[in-house]
């Protein structure tokens, strides 16, 4: 989401089987191109969701986001609504 301003706000924390389980929210502002849009200056609110894997030291080995790319998408007017 390089293209796109966003900030994010941390709902829920918690700790599944194999991982780390972060839900939140993001909001923003399409400022720049993205996704072969150009910039709308449309304000955009998404729910994220990231999946955190460690190893037996403790460190991250794998960061799997699911974004709510749709909802930024429909914001932007790139898809249908």
């Amino acid at each position: 989401m390089a293209s796109l301003t966003c900030s994010g706000r941390c709902k829920t924390w918690w700790r599944t089987s194999a991982a780390w389980r972060y839900i939140g929210s993001a909001t923003g502002t399409h400022e720049h191109d993205f996704a072969g849009i150009a910039a709308t200056g449309r304000k955009f609110s998404a729910r994220v969701m990231n999946f955190y894997y460690f190893n037996d030291a403790g460190k991250i080995t794998n960061d799997v986001a699911a974004e709510g790319m749709i909802a930024i998408l429909r914001a932007i007017g790139a898809c249908d609504k």
